[in-house]
C-alpha cells in the first residue's frame, strides 16, 4: 500500500487553480475542494506537531471526507500516464 504525506499531496495541488483556469473555470477560494486543501494544511501542521512532541491529534470519522476530496482533486489533475499508474497501483507522485 502506498502512503502519502499531507505535504506531498499539498505540493501536487499547488497547480490546481492554474489547471482550473486553463479549463476556463474561475477558482473559488471558498468552495468545497479549497476547504479540503485548508483541512490538509491544518492536518500537516498537526502531524508535524505530533512528530515533534509525541502528542498526536485523533482522526475523527468526519475528517476523512476532506482528505478524500483533496486526493480526488489531485488525481483529476494528473497526466494520463500518471493516472494509469495510480489506477494500477504502480504509482508515485509526479509533479505535472
Amino acid at each position: 500500500m502506498d502512503t502519502f504525506r499531507y505535504s506531498e499531496i499539498l505540493q501536487h495541488l499547488q497547480g490546481f487553480d492554474a489547471w482550473l483556469t486553463g479549463l476556463g473555470l474561475t477558482p473559488r477560494p471558498n468552495d468545497r475542494v479549497h476547504q479540503a486543501f485548508q483541512f490538509l494544511r491544518r492536518a500537516e501542521e498537526a502531524s508535524c506537531h505530533g512528530q515533534d512532541t509525541g502528542e498526536f491529534v485523533e482522526i475523527r470519522p468526519g475528517d476523512w471526507f476532506p482528505v478524500i476530496e483533496a486526493l480526488e482533486a489531485s488525481v483529476i489533475t494528473l497526466k494520463p500516464a500518471t493516472y494509469y499508474q495510480f489506477k494500477t497501483g504502480h504509482f508515485a507522485w509526479v509533479q505535472t
